[in-house]
């Protein structure tokens, strides 16, 4: 094994001190900090160069010595959920499940006010839903673009938690505020999001005010989003939004900047790309998959909720067929199918689309879901098994989405932005723990993401 870092001392010593003590805990139950530090220093001068590094060792050794729990099998997944069942063996878990939550709530850092100076500011104090759970400022994802009045325009309550395989693979935040909805998408267009999970069913619109419409465009803020299909499903609804900016008017520039000289269209005209489809046609839905309803009965409903013309051109811009445009809400032939499978074959009709386009960089493509069985007052969603579409519903979205979405973040926010966020972002990294590992660790997935929102999992 070979570790390389800046200079060659410090942190390689500790890290060798770590592993080496840990191989002698595995072997002999014991520990021996001090004579391998004295063998470290012997060998090298400065590999442990400071009181902060010997210190540091012991505190990362007691803490894998108290979090000694040992991940769950595949295999073993089955049996230890039945082990709920009887009685004797519930008290067993329970007083398991006890202990893990005493260490968690012990190991788990409360952040400071200095931490989280950013949100605890005057200007952005009216952005937070509760003053006591605010981002810190070293995992908070800045907004570049500039909007709204506020003095401070780089400021949302969100935070950055990390998943199993990839660092701030989620951005966790809150349902936004009627002052920072504009916030809100700024957060997506800024960060190139591909996916938007919302955990909770709208409540009061006075306290939770609607963020997005059904169909057509809208403005928020310094950006246009267009609608370009929605579905209902027993468990959720969806919307595939497109998010642009919005063009300057003639003679007027943003915040003070320089205009560029550079000639702009205006709202009402509509770019033209190179092979002569109207920007944003090319991902049109083909009429057998277009504007799928599914009620909560279970009764299936085809209507189309945004027309979408039909054309075909050909590689010169050429029209071959004349244009035909459905009327709003036109009822479809009824078949039967899995609106799951239906979801992701729009999603690869799209992605296909954005990769044969070249979507814009100005453009961001972002599928919002919004779950239906999980209202503001309950602690847990009504049905397991809708959560789980939730989640096959956004990991196949992200799979096939434009524009390389493996390496952009996923929104997950909830109406305060704490407790069922922390369920869902810890299923997936169960989830991809099984992929690659096929174990199961949840008391590190939780203690992990609970670093950056200490919150996340009501642990009372």
């Amino acid at each position: 094994m070979r570790e390389f870092f800046s200079n060659g001392a410090g942190r390689s010593g500790a890290f060798l001190a770590l592993d080496a003590n840990l191989e002698l805990m595995k072997k002999t139950g014991q520990l021996d900090v001090y004579e391998y530090a004295k063998t470290l220093v012997n060998s090298r001068q400065h590999l442990i160069d400071s009181v902060d590094q010997y210190q540091f060792i012991y505190e990362a050794l007691a803490e894998a010595v108290m979090c000694n729990v040992q991940p769950i099998q595949m295999h073993q997944l089955k049996n230890r959920s039945s082990m709920y069942k009887a009685k004797k063996n519930r008290e067993l878990m329970e007083s398991q499940d006890n202990h893990e939550n005493k260490l968690l709530l012990h190991l788990t850092h409360p952040l400071r006010i200095g931490d989280c100076a950013g949100g605890h500011r005057l200007e952005n104090r009216g952005k937070n839903r509760d003053v006591m759970v605010v981002p810190p400022d070293h995992a908070r994802p800045y907004l570049q673009t500039l909007h709204g009045e506020s003095k401070d325009y780089t400021y949302i309550n969100a935070v950055e938690v990390d998943g199993f395989t990839r660092k701030a693979e989620f951005i966790v935040t809150e349902w936004p505020k009627q002052s920072t909805i504009d916030s809100f998408w700024t957060l997506i267009y800024d960060h190139s999001c591909h996916t938007v999970v919302n955990l909770s069913n709208q409540g009061n619109p006075r306290h939770y005010p609607t963020f997005i419409h059904n169909k057509g465009k809208a403005n928020y803020g310094p950006f246009i989003v267009e609608v370009l299909n929605y579905h209902q499903y027993p468990a959720m609804t969806s919307h595939m939004v497109k998010v642009m900016k919005r063009m300057c008017s003639p003679g007027s520039s943003p915040r003070g900047k320089k205009r560029s000289t550079r000639p702009e269209l205006t709202l009402r005209q509509e770019k033209t790309e190179r092979n002569g489809v109207p920007a944003g046609e090319s991902f049109r839905l083909k009429p057998e998959y277009r504007g799928r309803l599914r009620g909560v009965d279970g009764d299936t409903d085809c209507r189309s909720v945004t027309p979408v013309p039909t054309h075909n051109y050909t590689s010169t811009g050429k029209r071959l067929h004349p244009p035909r445009r459905r009327l709003s809400r036109s009822a479809d032939t009824v078949h039967d199918r899995d609106p799951f499978s239906e979801t992701f074959m729009i999603s690869d009709i799209m992605s296909n689309a954005a990769t044969n386009q070249q979507v814009d960089t100005e453009v961001r493509i972002c599928c919002v879901i919004q779950v239906r069985m999980w209202p503001i007052e309950n602690k847990v969603p009504l049905s397991t098994a809708g959560l789980m579409d939730v989640i096959k519903m956004a990991r196949s979205w992200r799979r096939r989405a434009p524009d390389r979405p493996e390496s952009k973040p996923t929104i997950v926010m909830s109406h305060n932005g704490v407790s069922r966020v922390g369920v869902y972002i810890g299923a997936n990294i169960c989830i991809d723990q099984m992929d690659t590992d096929h174990e199961v660790d949840v008391f590190h997935a939780v203690k992990m993401m609970r670093i950056n929102r200490p919150q996340l999992i009501d642990m009372k």
